[in-house]
């Protein structure tokens, strides 16, 4: 698939099974290029967050390459739940991959909770906050390392469709700044909001293609803010 960035990550004839003998990827090739918003969609089962798991070195694959053309590059993790520790508030929840790291902060958290329009709520605490709030937080924490991907398994899947529009505008508003996003999903409405589709059956890359007039979660968030209330 064709882009104007160069891949940040290759995934060539890449294989998956498990000790148990499912099969969860077979042959897959991908990349993901520099600046690009890519959603993997696809029912559960198919694969798509085995390819994250990949591409994160959480999981080795069975056979096949993962290729890094400029070498390994530093990754942002966004999952299903916030997983927020509940003591700390959110300058500590953002803070921790570069504590993790041994890093200074150098106002990295600052700006991480900037772009995620959060600033004012650096000294909260996560039960302070909706659950829009906390995926905010969690996406923050991914960025405050600048990583060259962001990978996002399922951030939309415990979300109402309001919150869920929210995380997508957001989304979109990195992707639009030159953060590079993977994202996993099993909503085609979801995945519309990328700029690719990658679509996975049985451990498999069935189709792979640019979306051509993308969904834009602003408007679709001001759509639904003005819808007349049920009778």
């Amino acid at each position: 698939m064709s882009s104007s960035g160069q891949p940040i990550v290759s995934l060539r004839n890449v294989d998956k099974t498990f000790e148990s003998g499912t099969v969860a990827l077979n042959d897959v090739n991908l990349d993901v290029r520099e600046g690009e918003f890519v959603s993997l969609l696809g029912p559960s089962g198919c694969g798509k967050s085995t390819v994250l798991r990949i591409i994160s070195g959480l999981s080795p694959a069975t056979a096949g390459s993962v290729v890094w053309p400029a070498g390994e590059a530093r990754l942002g993790f966004v999952f299903q739940e916030p997983t927020l520790m509940p003591w700390a508030d959110v300058a500590a929840n953002v803070r921790l991959p570069i504590k993790l790291g041994h890093k200074q902060d150098s106002g990295a958290v600052a700006n991480a909770l900037g772009r995620v329009r959060l600033s004012a709520f650096a000294r909260n605490y996560p039960r302070e906050l909706s659950g829009g709030m906390k995926m905010r937080v969690s996406i923050a924490r991914a960025l405050v390392t600048k990583p060259s991907l962001v990978l996002a398994d399922e951030p939309t899947g415990n979300l109402d469709t309001h919150t869920s529009l929210e995380v997508m505008a957001l989304f979109q508003e990195l992707n639009d700044a030159g953060t590079t996003l993977l994202i996993v999903t099993h909503e085609q409405d979801i995945a519309q909001y990328a700029r690719r589709i990658v679509v996975m059956r049985d451990g498999r890359v069935l189709r792979d293609d640019r979306v051509a007039n993308r969904r834009v979660a602003r408007a679709d968030l001001a759509a639904v803010a003005t819808e007349p209330e049920p009778a």
